[in-house]
């Protein structure tokens, strides 16, 4: 799927140049520019996507395809790209280490200081939680869904601000660092530990058993000095002779810091049906409990839901606040995390291939549902497609396939890793059946007729439809079978062909389900009817015969009539 989304990336790198050389696009100025080339183990076509959050419109025709296209436009993807987790692992070790002396925070990061103030500019920081996938569900609904178990990337830093020492006078006091350390550090979620690791300034805390629903998530961190303070008191005697009395101090002084994030967690309780029709194709249906993307199904076709998704760099770490005893400055910051977005992309459910060149999909989308909502307001700096005023959040998905497999059936979630099989356990197996539609006409007036159905199933089995979404419609006419599989319904005459057909429940809907299936019929003779069928055989005969009579009598061909002489 991936390899499909990028070859798709590549074929509209031609219409981005024109369009943007034909308007003369020119490079706009950006308050902080993502990382210019491929880093920590990533080619060109898995880097250059990754950067929406920039400006876009920097165009130049010595540049790589992929490179083009992105600086031109913002790249979407049909899945989580799990890059972004590759990418903030390894970035991480690009904060810059410190000393006691200075401390590096994201700008806009709000510090604190112990109580006599001797560890200062502390803090955590949240680097990435992931895998995540922040959700544009609605304009005040934004959930940052996680998954139950993952892993949570952070920083913490600090400085030791120690008074200066007193060496004057008859009390002299001087202070001396014996130690600092970020003491420990482990995630939270509420007053629950979830996970914990060696502390240290830059850290990836692996959590789990994240219970479900919304939750305030992140990072705790211990910061402890040890000092010793050592007072020096000059005493003198009354003979004038003076010592020093000397008296230490061990000081234990911490802090504790954290950061937090609202996130709610994400799993795919699905649910849902599967049938193999008489034909062999197959049938699907399944419904979750949260926003989704979509099935993988056989013959690389997929049912695709509304959300597509794209990468964009945490802005919040594009500088860096560099605190010493000098003073404070602020520099480029060498770490920026990445996130994962998901956006209403179309307004409805739609299958598709991944297949190359012009395969169609071996199937068709029978249904979706799910509520309709506005379609909610993207960054200004992301240039992708959204859908148009509102979307289906499509919820539920019923798919016919041509290749019964339902264990080759995915799942596919909002978040990287959460992907899953059909589930046995969740899903119903519902045995569908071939139907056979027999009609009767019982009864005959002028302007009516009575009929007779019947409905039954590839054994011969009778087919109720009363009770279910089913029905059996002669000629518009709905009407429901009982449990003998038969009903009777007056009908309007029509001395032309007429039909019944069998509109079935969805197979999700009964158990076992039915096909479709009609029968054609007409009813007997009526005077009427046998009045009409004797004017349209003079009809025929007058145009048969009306020709030959007119040329006998212009060119005197004695032929007419033309059975003289057959007796």
């Amino acid at each position: 799927m991936r390899t499909s989304s990028y070859r798709r990336v590549a074929s509209a790198v031609l219409v981005v140049l024109v369009v943007c050389v034909g308007v003369g696009v020119g490079v706009h100025p950006a308050a902080a520019d993502p990382p210019e080339e491929p880093d920590h183990g990533l080619n060109a076509s898995e880097f250059y996507p990754l950067w929406s959050h920039d400006v876009d419109g920097n165009i130049s025709l010595n540049e790589t395809a992929i490179r083009t296209l992105a600086n031109g436009t913002d790249i979407s993807y049909l899945e989580p790209p799990e890059e972004v987790q590759r990418w903030n692992q390894q970035d991480l070790r690009e904060f810059p280490e410190t000393g006691t002396k200075t401390s590096v925070y994201p700008e806009g990061t709000e510090t604190t200081a112990s109580d006599r103030g001797w560890i200062t500019d502390a803090y955590t920081r949240l680097f990435a939680i992931q895998p995540s996938t922040r959700a544009f569900v609605s304009g005040s609904r934004q959930p940052l869904y996680v998954p139950s178990k993952g892993s949570i990337l952070a920083t913490t830093d600090y400085r030791v601000d120690l008074p200066e020492d007193d060496t004057t006078g008859s009390v002299r006091v001087f202070y001396d660092l014996n130690s600092a350390s970020i003491e420990s550090v482990r995630a939270v979620s509420g007053a629950r530990t979830i996970g914990t690791t060696a502390p240290s300034q830059t850290v990836q805390i692996n959590y789990s058993d994240l219970q479900s629903g919304p939750h305030s998530v992140g990072v705790e961190a211990r910061i402890q000095i040890d000092v010793t303070k050592t007072t020096k008191t000059k005493v003198c005697s009354d003979d004038g002779r003076c010592h020093w009395e000397t008296e230490t101090e061990e000081i234990d002084e911490s802090i504790t810091v954290e950061d937090t994030r609202l996130v709610e967690q994400y799993s795919l309780l699905s649910t849902g049906y599967v049938t193999q029709y008489p034909d062999g194709d197959m049938g699907v249906v399944t419904k979750q409990n949260h926003p989704w993307a979509g099935l993988s199904l056989p013959e690389n076709d997929t049912a695709n839901g509304v959300w597509r998704f794209y990468s964009g760099r945490e802005t919040d770490w594009d500088s860096l606040t560099k605190t010493n005893p000098d003073g404070t400055e602020t520099v480029s910051s060498p770490a920026q995390p990445l996130q994962v977005y998901a956006y209403p992309s179309t307004s409805q459910a739609e299958l598709a291939t991944t297949e190359s060149g012009f395969s169609q999909p071996e199937g068709e989308l029978l249904q979706t549902q799910g509520e309709q909502r506005p379609v909610p307001e993207l960054p200004a700096s992301v240039n992708v497609d959204v859908a148009n005023e509102s979307y289906n959040v499509s919820s539920q998905l019923a798919v016919r396939h041509a290749e019964y497999e339902p264990k080759t059936v995915e799942v596919r979630g909002l978040v990287a890793g959460t992907s899953r099989e059909l589930s046995p356990s969740f899903y119903t197996t519902v045995k569908t059946r071939a139907t056979s539609l027999d009609v009767e006409v019982i009864n005959a007036t002028s302007s009516t007729l009575r009929v007779r159905v019947e409905l039954s199933d590839e054994q011969g089995r009778p087919v109720m439809t009363a009770g279910y979404d089913g029905r059996v419609v002669v000629e518009g006419t709905p009407v429901e079978t009982n449990a003998a599989g038969t009903a009777i319904v007056t009908i309007e005459r029509a001395e032309k062909g007429m039909t019944a057909v069998y509109e079935p429940a969805s197979f999700w809907k009964r158990n076992p389900a039915y096909t479709s299936s009609s029968a054609s019929f007409t009813g007997p003779s009526s005077f009427g009817g046998n009045l009409w069928m004797l004017f349209r055989l003079v009809l025929a005969a007058l145009l048969l015969w009306l020709p030959v009579y007119m040329f006998d009598r212009m060119l005197d061909l004695d032929i007419w009539p033309p059975w003289e002489g057959l007796w």
